[in-house]
């Protein structure tokens, strides 16, 4: 219904609607049949918050620069988005034992071990 009113716009708006839906319908049946929250609710407010700080730039960066935002800066976007979630997440969240084991194993495929551990150094001090 969207997608010929709003075109691309439309269709990221139905696709993003129902990956909500079905992810909120997918915890509450979970929640109703085993009575487990799978992820602690301030892990959720850390997670939400960390995603709308990372907004911030984005959209201040768009509203100063742009009028009507031009489809070429959803790249930049997109990128400033991304490193700014990352940094965020670091830094309110965190990084758990997993992601930690995962970053050793890509140093020790990449042949970069001394450098990921330095950074794991930083991140964990």
């Amino acid at each position: 219904m969207l997608i010929p009113i709003y075109g691309i716009i439309g269709a990221a708006i139905a696709t993003a609607t129902s990956t909500i839906l079905t992810n909120v319908l997918m915890f509450a049946e979970v929640w109703r049949k085993e009575n487990v929250i799978s992820m602690p609710s301030v892990s959720i407010l850390k997670t939400t918050l960390t995603g709308l700080l990372s907004l911030l730039p984005v959209i201040g960066l768009d509203t100063v620069l742009f009028l009507n935002t031009p489809y070429w800066f959803l790249i930049p976007a997109g990128l400033i988005y991304g490193l700014s979630y990352v940094t965020m997440y670091i830094l309110i969240l965190g990084l758990g034992n997993e992601e930690k084991e995962v970053l050793e194993r890509l140093g020790e495929i990449s042949g970069r071990e001394k450098e990921v551990d330095k950074i794991l150094k930083l991140v964990v001090s």
